[in-house]
């Protein structure tokens, strides 16, 4: 059997540190298994601006988009979906992740980004994943017309750190859900938003079930994919407590372990070869 839905996400599963990836590899495989009647989704905290950055206008005809940790689809140029944060919870968050030294939050609002530029290294981060980013002086500016798609955070903390501050968000806000994206950034959203919320969105569209879905992920912004997806795959570079809630482990994204596991998909024609990524096995 061929999974009806893969899905990958981008930032330290699909590109390297170097924020590169094997595009013709990749794309060989998604034209192979979309021809076997798989569908095709990149599941990013990235918004689509920037997703733009890698892939071709043809090729983001096939991919479905979900950007903005899933709260943002796109597919073939046009917005299917937007899931946002209340305005009326959005600025207490932001107050609150800045009363931590260091942390540092931007706001998404799906086509654009804002940012208030109070730290130039944090600029220098965010401007790496945003195309389009607004300057503003208070995030009072933003209109209600906006929806606030994803609020990222920027810091040097260490992991740690940064896991009690999304702990802190949880905690004190009904409206949302935070969680660490991967070093140096963590997320809020919207609380009936997420990867897996836009996973279970195609499920239901084109009746997939989760036995027929295969996802690829490294951070904690990929965990709620993974509970819609019998074929949970961790990156050898993942969070560890992303890993504890995978069945599988490939590779590294430094070796396009993702774009090698789907070639040998294409070869055998079969997930069943996937159980000698078992996490079990990986550990013997």
């Amino acid at each position: 059997m061929i999974p009806k839905l893969i899905v990958t996400d981008l930032d330290e599963t699909l590109l390297t540190s170097q924020k590169i990836f094997e595009r013709d590899r990749f794309m060989a495989c998604v034209q192979a298994l979309e021809a076997q009647g798989a569908l095709f989704v990149v599941a990013t905290g990235n918004s689509y601006h920037k997703v733009e950055d890698f892939f071709t206008p043809d090729q983001r005809q096939s991919l479905y988009f979900a950007c903005d940790n899933g709260n943002f689809m796109v597919k073939a140029e046009e917005n299917i979906f937007a899931n946002g944060v209340a305005h009326h919870e959005f600025l207490d968050i932001i107050a609150l992740i800045e009363s931590h030294p260091g942390f540092y939050p931007m706001v998404s609002v799906g086509s654009h980004s804002y940012y208030d530029e109070k730290n130039k290294e944090a600029y220098a981060a965010f401007k790496k994943y945003n195309r389009i980013l607004n300057h503003l002086n208070d995030y009072n500016e933003i209109p209600e017309t906006e929806t606030i798609t994803k609020i990222a955070v920027y810091t040097e903390a260490p992991l740690a750190e940064i896991k009690e501050v999304v702990a802190a968000i949880n905690d004190q806000f009904e409206g949302v859900v935070a969680m660490s994206s991967g070093d140096n950034w963590m997320d809020a959203i919207y609380k009936d938003g997420g990867k897996g919320k836009a996973l279970l969105y195609l499920q239901d569209k084109y009746n997939i079930s989760p036995n027929q879905t295969l996802a690829f992920g490294d951070s904690l912004n990929d965990a709620s994919m993974m509970e819609v997806s019998k074929y949970s795959v961790a990156m050898a570079n993942a969070d560890p407590d992303l890993l504890a809630l995978c069945s599988y482990q490939i590779g590294s994204n430094q070796d396009q372990a993702v774009v090698t596991f789907l070639e040998e998909l294409v070869e055998k024609g079969d997930i069943s070869f996937i159980e000698n990524y078992r996490k079990e096995r990986e550990q013997d």
